[in-house]
């Protein structure tokens, strides 16, 4: 086993291998894909979570706010692999980094902003 513990090729032909190496090595690889689906597994958890906070919220007020249309949009968008969880975390970024207050419009007593006034 090398330093990074695959197995070292012996060089010349077919390589030899430990067979032992070769379970200590799939060994890791399970492990480290296991890690992966389980990262996969919290995420989809947290992301149906926030749906149905966000969902919950705007049924309460009884009214959607861009906002939480943008949240709920997002939550959606997140569900496509690749290309879905980058719009969808830097949608979350940009909420976490910029204040609310950067809003504009008019806020009524409910909380909820009127434009164009």
């Amino acid at each position: 086993m090398d330093k990074n513990g695959f197995p070292k090729y012996k060089g010349g032909g077919r390589a030899r291998v430990n067979p032992t190496d070769v379970i200590k090595a799939s060994k890791r690889f399970k492990l480290k894909a296991n890690l992966i689906n389980g990262s996969k597994l919290l995420g989809t958890v947290g992301n149906i979570y926030g749906l149905a906070t966000t969902i919950n919220e705007a049924t309460e007020s009884g009214e959607i706010t861009i906002l939480e249309a943008m949240d709920i949009l997002m939550g959606v968008v997140a569900f496509i692999p690749g290309y879905g969880w980058v719009i969808s975390g830097s949608w979350s970024i940009m909420r976490l980094t910029i204040p609310e207050t950067f809003n504009p419009g008019v806020e009524m007593s409910n909380g909820i902003r009127r434009f164009g006034e």
